[in-house]
């Protein structure tokens, strides 16, 4: 089974590192204006991707609200071990906005989705769309915050919130799926296209970010985010998820999905508020490198189980 996952994850995550590659490479090469990117990802790609997913979310309503119940329980305990850690090094303000950031959210999206429907077929992967479309909700409203409210303070934080189109595009899907509504044809097609575009968008964003900083300079930042991300998530995946009373594929989907490498998306938010974002970037790069190793070791044992 290891090797089979092995290949896996060349076919998974290498090309994501490709992705992240490409952009490194041209922000070397040439002088790109990184704002204007992180602009459009902001008010078009991503608020198409949280829509699309929470839109089409499929899954018992029970299912769905213990799914969301986990997803708060988990953001809120590694929230906690992250302010704590960040306490304990005396980090404030933008660094400790960036060490929660990389720390609480995690790739459940264009990493998680795959290799759940890998360990655990069609079944699985719909419920980890449901996990995903929850954490999207977090990690677009709770990860902004924290990343606006790391130089603006709370106020500041809820007004530019507001202002964020990605509000909207929540309350929307939300909507949408309570009523069991459908977009027109040529809307929804628009809709996935904006959203498979969005992936991509991120990813090369990240290469870009990281083409500007020397890496030395964010490793111990990106180590300990990568340690809380890959390590401590896990366990408290598990327990959390006993605690809201999931059950077999269920719960393995739901700790899988909780124990990803750290989200791209939570880079585009540090860039967009200017929360440290070298350190974000460098540990969406690292934690998806040691995410090889330990998503791997974590497929084997939860497939195990079932």
């Amino acid at each position: 089974m290891i090797r089979d996952l092995g290949g896996a994850f060349v076919e998974i995550i290498l090309p994501v590192l490709l992705v992240g590659g490409f952009g490194y490479l041209v922000g070397r090469a040439r002088a790109i204006e990184i704002s204007a990117i992180t602009a459009l990802a902001v008010t078009v790609l991503v608020p198409a991707i949280v829509f699309d997913s929470l839109a089409r979310a499929a899954l018992p309503r029970d299912l769905l609200a213990r799914l969301a119940l986990h997803v708060l329980l988990q953001v809120a305990c590694l929230g906690l071990l992250a302010a704590a850690a960040a306490r304990l090094i005396g980090w404030r303000g933008p660094s400790r906005g960036a060490l929660l950031l990389a720390s609480v959210f995690g790739n459940a999206g264009n990493i998680g989705l795959p290799i759940s429907l890998f360990a655990f077929g069609p079944s699985g992967l719909a419920i980890a769309g449901g996990w995903f479309a929850m954490a999207a909700i977090g990690v677009h409203t709770v990860g902004a915050f924290i990343a606006a409210g790391a130089r603006a303070g709370v106020r500041g934080a809820a007004r530019r919130l507001a202002r964020l189109p990605v509000l909207y595009a929540i309350a929307g899907g939300l909507l949408m799926n309570a009523a069991g509504w459908s977009l027109p044809s040529p809307l929804a097609k628009a809709s996935q296209l904006l959203a498979a575009g969005s992936v991509a968008v991120l990813l090369l964003l990240v290469g870009l970010q990281l083409a500007r900083m020397t890496l030395r300079e964010e490793a111990a930042g990106a180590a300990l985010a990568t340690a809380i991300r890959l390590l401590a998530a896990p366990p408290v995946a598990w327990l959390t998820a006993r605690l809201v009373g999931l059950e077999g594929m269920a719960m393995a989907v739901a700790v899988l999905q909780a124990s990803m490498p750290t989200a791209v998306a939570t880079a585009l938010w540090a860039m967009e508020f200017d929360a440290r974002p070298a350190l974000v970037s460098a540990a969406v790069v690292l934690s998806t490198l040691a995410g090889v190793v330990t998503v791997t070791l974590l497929v084997a044992a939860l497939t195990a189980r079932l």
